[in-house]
C-alpha cells in the first residue's frame, strides 16, 4: 500500500494539507472523524493509475488549521482547496463525517460535482444549535480521556470494524486514530450534530451512491435511513460483510463498486 507525501497549502481560511497522486480527473476523497488522509492508501493504489486523486485533511485533522465547526465552512475549506489546485469539476467521496462534508459541499457547490459517493454517512443529526454533544459522541470523548492515543485507536478500530476482520488491520487503523487530536473531537462531532443536508441533497442532479455496511456498529441506522429516503433517485450497495469501513475491510470490492460508478457517471 503506497501513501503518498503530505503536502500543505497556504488558503485564505488557513492551512489545508493533502496528499495527492496520479493524473486525469479529479477524484477527492474525505476521511471520517477521528482520522485523516493517510488512511486512503488502498484507493490511491487503486485509482492513481488512472484518476488525479486528492486526499484532504478535513480542519483540525493531520496538519490542517482549524476552523469554525460549522459544515458550510467546512465545505467551504474544500472548495478553497478545490480552486488552489485549479480544479472545476471532481468526482468526491465522502466516508462518515466526510460525507457529512460532501454532502455540505453539494448543497452549496452542486455544479462542482461530476458524481458523489456518501460512504456509511447521513445528511446530519440536523440538531439545533448548543445542545449538548449526543451520547455516541460524547462516549468517544470520555473514552480519549481514559485511554492512551494508541489503546483509544484499537478501541475505535474494532468499532469501526466486525469481528471477522483481520488484526493487522485494526492495528494499521489504530495508529492512524492514535495520530489525531482528541481536542478537536467536540467541534468536529458539533459540525456533524447540527449538519442538515436534506434540502440540497434533495436537489442534487449529479450521479449519486451510497454506501453502507451491513455490520456498521458506528453509523446512526435512522441516519441512513434519512439519507436514502432524501436521495431515492441514488443508486445503492450494501457490504453485507463489512462495518463501518468497507473501503478498508474490502478494498478490493469497494475500489470496484466505485469504479464502475465512476464509469457509468461519465459515460452513461
Amino acid at each position: 500500500m503506497t501513501i503518498p507525501k503530505l503536502q500543505k497549502i497556504d488558503l485564505p481560511g488557513g492551512v489545508i494539507t493533502y496528499r495527492e497522486a496520479g493524473k486525469g480527473h479529479p477524484l477527492v476523497f474525505l476521511h471520517g472523524i477521528n482520522i485523516h488522509s493517510g488512511i486512503w492508501g488502498y484507493q490511491f493504489d487503486h485509482f492513481a493509475n488512472k484518476y488525479r486523486v486528492i486526499a484532504w485533511d478535513a480542519p483540525s485533522y493531520g496538519g490542517s488549521a482549524a476552523r469554525e465547526a460549522e459544515v458550510g465552512v467546512y465545505a467551504g475549506a474544500m472548495k478553497e482547496l478545490l480552486d488552489a489546485l485549479g480544479l472545476d469539476k471532481v468526482m468526491m467521496v465522502g466516508h462518515s463525517m466526510g460525507g457529512i462534508i460532501g454532502g455540505g459541499f453539494a448543497c452549496q457547490f452542486p455544479d462542482r460535482l461530476a458524481a458523489l459517493v456518501l460512504s456509511c454517512t447521513h445528511t446530519g443529526a440536523a440538531k439545533p444549535k448548543g445542545q449538548p454533544l449526543l451520547d455516541r459522541y460524547q462516549q468517544r470523548i470520555d473514552e480519549r480521556a481514559k485511554y492512551d492515543p494508541l489503546d483509544y485507536g484499537r478501541l475505535q478500530a474494532a468499532k469501526m470494524t466486525t469481528d471477522a476482520t483481520p488484526k493487522e488491520l485494526t492495528e494499521e487503523i489504530a495508529v492512524i486514530v492514535s495520530e489525531t487530536s482528541g481536542e478537536s473531537f467536540a467541534a468536529n462531532a458539533r459540525m456533524g450534530q447540527e449538519a442538515d443536508n436534506r434540502e440540497g441533497l434533495a436537489r442534487l442532479k449529479a450521479p449519486t451512491l451510497i454506501i453502507n455496511g451491513a455490520g456498521d456498529r458506528l453509523g446512526p441506522s435512522d441516519g441512513q435511513k434519512t439519507l436514502l429516503a432524501t436521495m431515492p433517485q441514488a443508486h445503492q450497495i450494501v457490504f453485507e460483510h463489512c462495518g463501518h469501513s468497507p473501503y478498508l475491510e474490502d478494498p478490493a470490492a469497494y475500489n470496484a463498486a466505485l469504479e464502475t460508478f465512476f464509469t457509468k457517471a461519465q459515460f452513461g
